[in-house]
């Protein structure tokens, strides 16, 4: 795992950041692949509240995606494990989340606490004149992250699809609608810890991120920095 740099100045002088950065206002903020992401939102959020219940905002992470006819055969020979079908995701051994959407589409979720730079490189090398090309998804969706024991319950008040963890388990994926918003849902782990990661159009990203978090704090959730994703010392 790289080293998070965390002697950056205020998120405004990054060309990259998450559109929710004026969200988090107060936050102490890392670099990570060339952005700003909130490392620690609190002085008391640890990897306890993370598995009780939190909301992260990883839309600084990087994330891509390939399309084409010959996308899913290209991936395989970058080594990288395939979804068995559409509406399914998979965790490769780096930590990265690939997503299939389609028989022709594929997303690729960055590691938060790693160097992405490697995976940037090698998926913009996709070859357009063999069927697949590159597809970027790092500036049109947000990435938001919700963990917590009551995960579930959050989204039955924001989502029509049952997600419990009987029905929406480990490796499922949704596209649906979140809070009247257009949105993908999958449901994974994140160092160990289940959560859903959401994915949805940037321009109604500060609503969205209101909206999980008001209906998070009936649990007595809050919001918290990927500090929470560390193990405990």
């Amino acid at each position: 795992m790289s080293q998070l740099k965390i002697d950056t100045p205020s998120p405004v002088v990054f060309s990259k950041r998450s559109p929710i950065y004026r969200q988090q206002a107060g936050a102490l903020f890392a670099e990570r692949d060339g952005a700003a992401i909130a490392l620690q939102v609190t002085d008391t959020e640890s990897r306890a509240q993370l598995q009780q219940s939190a909301l992260l905002d990883l839309s600084a992470t990087f994330r891509s995606g390939v399309r084409g006819r010959t996308a899913s055969q290209w991936l395989g020979q970058q080594q990288l494990p395939l979804p068995a079908q559409a509406n399914q995701s998979v965790t490769t051994r780096d930590g990265e989340l690939v997503l299939r959407l389609g028989n022709s589409e594929l997303w690729i979720l960055g590691n938060p606490l790693r160097d992405n730079s490697t995976l940037a490189k090698q998926l913009q090398s996709a070859p357009a004149s063999a069927g697949c090309y590159p597809l970027s998804c790092q500036h049109s969706h947000s990435w938001f992250v919700l963990s917590g024991e009551c995960r579930s319950a959050v989204m039955a008040k924001l989502c029509g699809v049952d997600m419990r963890e009987s029905v929406f388990g480990p490796g499922a994926l949704a596209m649906t609608s979140v809070a009247r918003v257009s949105a993908i849902v999958v449901s994974h782990e994140l160092q160990g810890v289940p959560v859903f990661s959401i994915l949805s159009d940037c321009t109604s990203a500060t609503y969205m991120w209101q909206a999980l978090l008001d209906a998070l704090q009936e649990f007595g959730g809050s919001d918290a920095g990927i500090a929470s994703l560390l193990p405990a010392n």
